[in-house]
């Protein structure tokens, strides 16, 4: 049974980084301090923005973390949808990013969550007829056996599916395929299963989902055992 605690990170005000939205959360645990990366939606652009909390329910805005680019870069529109993850002591944001006409994953690191260093696109969209030739986005990491594991949503027009792709530096990834497909009729992600988060537990990799039927979007999970 859950508890509801309200809203502990608000939209901005007027001119703000946030005035718009503030969504697509991803969170992780530093020396016992909750970090929140977040998509900051201005009205006119989408950037990574940082909010901090000792007890998860008061937080400190940081600011833009993670910003767009400036023209001719991969995020030269967008920056937004973070995942997080820790190695080695750095913080590893893979993050979705939108040049006016690509959708695709880049990685940025730091070592205070606060200044990163961009490190470009480490999943990039697949060649005409590949399963995500349109879009590769939405990722969400997680690290086992001392592999980084991102699960995307591939975009194949006109349907959405979950591939994943394993690494052993963020740097360099072997993309693995779809490992969870879009439904058939009558099923509940028969139009498309996105927008993944990942957990493992007990040597498990929960992966929630967006599964959507065409009417409704809603979450669903599926579970495996090697991520395949």
């Amino acid at each position: 049974m859950f508890v509801k605690k309200g809203v502990v990170i608000d939209k901005g005000g007027a001119g703000e980084i946030d005035s718009t939205h503030v969504s697509s959360p991803a969170t992780v645990v530093i020396n016992n301090k909750i970090y929140v990366f977040y998509s900051a939606h201005s009205g006119t652009t989408v950037r990574i923005a940082l909010a901090i909390s000792e007890d998860g329910m008061n937080f400190v805005k940081k600011g833009i973390v993670i910003d767009k680019g400036g023209a001719g870069e991969v995020d030269s529109s967008y920056a937004y949808n973070p995942a997080v993850v820790v190695i080695n002591n750095k913080i590893y944001v893979f993050y979705a990013t939108h040049d006016g006409s690509n959708q695709r994953i880049a990685l940025a690191i730091s070592e205070d969550g606060m200044n990163f260093v961009k490190k470009g696109i480490v999943i990039d969209k697949g060649g005409a007829g590949e399963i995500d030739s349109t879009h590769a986005n939405t990722p969400a990491a997680v690290v086992i056996n001392n592999k980084i594991y991102v699960f995307y949503s591939a975009h194949n027009e006109p349907n959405y599916r979950i591939a994943l792709a394993i690494s052993e530096d963020g740097m360099n990834f072997v993309k693995k395929g779809i490992v969870i497909d879009k439904g058939g009729a009558g099923e509940i992600d028969s139009t498309h299963a996105n927008t993944p988060a990942v957990v493992v537990i007990n040597n498990k990799i929960y992966v929630f989902y967006n599964a959507d039927d065409g009417t409704n979007v809603r979450i669903a999970l599926a579970i495996s055992e090697d991520g395949i």
